[in-house]
Formats: structure tokens, sequence, C-alpha cells
């Protein structure tokens, strides 16, 4: 008996040494992280991903808290695989005094310093509070400093500030000489952004005293990346000197930013920069008001008290009072129309609003895409019956860089060409849509189809 209780205390004590929960899958392997430790020890592996399994709060993180370094979260660096947020949330997140442990002198902030062009982060949900001086260079976000790879499916709320006074920025001789790569980027989800934004909002709020910074809702500088069909609810509090956006601070040339939106709160509500729509708050509640929103296989709106889009890939639900219980808190399900209304109303019950059922749209299949010139693609798809077509094509395979877009309305023709293609492959793809109330609702894509150019 004493050998067997020996076994098994030697067996539970190997068990417990393994910090993370490891599994094969076809792809890769799945690395699962349930603790705040685990998350610390996320990075430093490629064709790995990693998934959050629960929701991590990270009160420990202010000042004298167990996972501090001298100034909050460590950042995690280099940032090269799969994270996974399975819907769940990382709570309260504290910078307040960071101090680059590498000797930088760039300190790129958030969850992930970087994330790099390969990486993929999905499907989370973040709140955090930074709070840094810097007069230069430094770059802050809810989920990165510096985005190289794809964000996609994440909602990030909290607070970011960084303030400075005018003798900080006398003396590391910060005045209007000083170049647009070495200002302060600011954003809700990244800094800077290089890769690829999609499907994500922000209800952070921003404040700096910066003059010189760059800061935006989603991200303070769009160099060379996409920002897709996200939106905006933070407030940005800055010097009128400072240049400021709801969605991005500026975006170059090899920029695209297109299909986002931003309440009527922030600074440049009156002159909004491209790609950008500024909705008030009862135009940020009407669906048809979010063009290229997929509010079938993405998106949800419908929220009691919530009433802007919500990601169907974020757990999160939204507390409300609820005046029949006496004041309590509460958080619905997203509401339903029953197929048939009760009997008898019960006099009490919150009223629910009718919600109509979103069309399914049938996906496109029988893709062809051949290059017959060069410079030139043709693609050619089956017909469905449906409003019109989107054709995409890219450069890049994943994550999706260089995209265009073509969109036709003449849903008897089944070929569409692209010209001027000056790239030597693409990666191409289409899908169908149907108009309901004012508002394009996609099928899923079609399979992507690599193409090499004459």
């Amino acid at each position: 008996m004493k050998k067997k209780i020996g076994l098994l205390l030697s067996l539970a004590l190997t068990v417990s040494s393994f910090p993370l929960f490891t599994y094969a899958t076809a792809d890769n392997a799945i690395i699962e992280i349930r603790t705040a430790d685990d998350l610390r020890k996320v990075g430093g592996k490629e064709n790995v991903t990693f998934k959050l399994m629960n929701d991590i709060d990270l009160s420990d993180t202010v000042s004298g808290g167990v996972h501090t370094a001298e100034g909050g979260w460590v950042p995690l660096d280099h940032f090269n695989a799969i994270f996974d947020g399975n819907g769940y949330s990382i709570k309260n997140l504290n910078i307040y005094s960071y101090n680059d442990l590498d000797g930088s002198e760039e300190y790129n902030l958030g969850l992930f310093k970087s994330i790099e062009a390969d990486a993929v982060v999905k499907n989370l949900d973040i709140s955090v509070n930074i709070n840094k001086s810097s007069t230069t260079v430094d770059k802050f976000g809810a989920i990165c400093g510096y985005n190289d790879g794809t964000i996609e499916n994440c909602s990030v709320s909290g607070s970011i500030t960084c303030n400075v006074t005018q003798e900080q920025l006398d003396e590391d001789e910060v005045d209007d000489s000083i170049k647009a790569s070495d200002r302060v980027r600011i954003g809700g989800v990244c800094g800077r952004n290089n890769g690829y934004v999609k499907n994500c909002y922000s209800n952070v709020n921003i404040s700096t005293t910066n003059t010189y910074a760059y800061v935006g809702g989603i991200s303070g500088g769009n160099a060379g990346g996409d920002i897709i069909t996200s939106y905006n609810t933070g407030k940005i509090d800055a010097q009128t000197e400072t240049k400021a956006g709801s969605i991005y601070a500026f975006s170059n040339s090899s920029s695209l930013v297109e299909k986002c939106y931003a309440l009527d709160n922030n600074i440049d509500k009156d002159s909004p920069l491209e790609g950008v729509k500024i909705l008030t708050s009862a135009e940020m509640s009407d669906l048809k008001n979010f063009e290229g929103f997929d509010f079938q296989n993405t998106w949800y709106m419908g929220y009691t008290t919530y009433t802007y889009p919500v990601l169907k890939s974020i757990r999160r639900t939204y507390a409300y009072v609820n005046p029949a219980s006496g004041g309590s808190i509460y958080t619905p399900e997203p509401v339903v129309v029953p197929t048939q209304a009760p009997a008898k109303p019960v006099a009490t019950a919150t009223p629910v609003p009718t919600v109509k059922a979103q069309p399914v749209v049938s996906a496109v299949d029988s893709l062809s895409v051949v290059c017959p010139k060069k410079k030139r693609i043709r693609i050619t798809y089956s017909p469905v019956t449906v409003t019109g077509y989107e054709v995409r094509y890219e450069i890049q395979y994943s994550p999706y860089k260089g995209m265009k877009s073509k969109t036709t309305k003449d849903v008897k023709k089944t070929k569409v060409v692209v010209k001027n293609l000056k790239k030597p492959k693409y990666f191409v793809r289409v899908r169908a849509y149907v108009d309901y109330n004012g508002t394009n609702i996609y099928s899923t894509w079609s399979s992507k189809i690599k193409v090499l150019m004459k």
C-alpha cells in the first residue's frame, strides 16, 4: 500500500510540474491557457496554437501585484504563432511604468510587444489600463504595440494614457522637425499596424498631452497595413496639435482602410479620414448603417442595452438593470423572437424588440481562375440567386495582404476580368451577397485559388 501511495504522489507531482496542457491536431499543437502563469509563458514557439480556455483576471498586474515586473504586465515579445482567445476575456491588464527588460530604446506595449507577419490573434476580448509617459518612438495598444500579422474578431476596452510635460519634450528635443517614424503611436487595438486588422471593435479611451503623437481609435499609424470592417466608440482626448483620428491617425498609400465606423465623440467627427464613416449613437444602433459587416456569420445586433454590433465569437454578454426584478443585474442572451406569441403576456416582462430573420445566402462554387493575358486574370464562377458578387484577390495567402475587391451587381454575369495586376501571383476567392434592408448579407467565401501571372 505504501508503494502505491508513493507512486501516486510521484505521478501527481510529475503532472503538476507541466506548465501547459498540450495536445496534437492534424495541423499543429494546441496549447491550453488557463491561468495568468500560463499566459506569461506564451511565445517562443511557431506552428502552434495557444488557446484560451477561460477568462483570466490580471488585476495582480497593478503595483505590488504578483505578476508585476517594475511596471505591471510584461508584454509578450515577437509573437509568431496563433493565439485563439476562444471567445474568452483577459481582464484588467495593467502597464504603468514599464521599462523594457532587453534594453531597447523602443517600447512596444500591450498584451504583446509585437505580432510577427505569420502570427494570428483572434476571438479575444481584452480590457487594459496602460499609463506610460513617452515622448518618441514608443507604440501602445491593448493587443500589441506593433502588428505585422493578423488581428481579427477581437474586442478591446479600457484606457491608455500617455502624458508628458513640455520640459520632457524639450529635454528629448522633440519639436516640429521630428520625423514621422519617430513619433509615439497609440491605438485602441495596436499602436502601429503593418498587418491586417479585421472585424474588431474598440471602446478604449485614449488620453495624451504629447502634441507630436499619432493617436487612433483602432491604430495610431497604419503603414502598409489593412483595417477592415471595424469600429470604435472610445473617446480620444488629445491636444489640437496632435494628429488623431477615430480609427487611425495616418495611413500611407500602400494601406487599405475600408468599411470602418466610429461614434461621433472625437475630434475628427466633422472631417473623417478615408474609409471611415462617423455615426451618431442612434445610427450606430441601426444595422443598415454598417455596410460590409457580415451579420450572418460574424456580427450580431439585438442586445437590449448595448445596441451596437457585437462579435458572435466573443462569449461576453452585456449586463443591464431589469426593473421587473427590483433592479437586479443580469446578462441576457441575444434576443430571439418566438415563432408564436405567448397566450397570456406577463405584465412585468421586458418588451422584446422585433428582429427579422436574416436570409441565408448560398455560397459560390465551381470557381475557375486563369491568366489569359499579361497583367490580368479572368475569374469564372457558378451563378446563385443573389443581389451580387464580391471578388477578392490578395498577394499572400495568410495573413491577407495586398487585398483588393471588385463587386458586381450583374447577377447574370458569372465572369469577371481584373486588369493591371503587377504582382507575380494572386490568391482569388468569391462570395455572394443579398440586400437585406439596405445592408449586404454575405455568403461564406469560396475556396481560395492561386494563380500565377504571365
